[in-house]
């Protein structure tokens, strides 16, 4: 099994590749402090994230809205007006004063 992962058969015939487990893969890549401490926030976080899901009925929109807080940011840097408000409203088509760069942030 080499770092990235493996190949297994399928019954079809077919191979498809399995990754490695990321706790193995931290072992072999000799993270120093800092880094290993920035992958245990990230972890952390995920967790996080993942335990408020489980409360809320619809988990795919809860993940869109950071997903979109994302873009939102990223799009900012270069240079696009919007909030999240706008997003959510182009999303629902409800409002036609929609910034016209929106479709930039998806």
């Amino acid at each position: 099994m080499s770092r990235q992962g493996y190949f297994v058969s399928n019954l079809s015939g077919y191979q498809s590749f399995k990754p490695s487990n990321l706790q193995d893969v931290e072992r072999t890549l000799n993270l120093d402090a800092d880094i290993y401490k920035l992958v245990q926030r990230i972890r952390e976080k995920l967790i996080k994230i993942n335990m408020m899901s489980e409360y809320v009925e619809n988990s795919d929109l809860f993940l869109y809205a950071y997903v979109y807080e994302e873009a939102l940011e990223s799009s900012r840097i270069e240079g696009t007006e919007c909030t999240m408000d706008d997003i959510f409203e182009n999303i629902n088509k409800k409002n036609e004063n929609v910034p016209k760069n929106i479709n930039d942030i998806k």
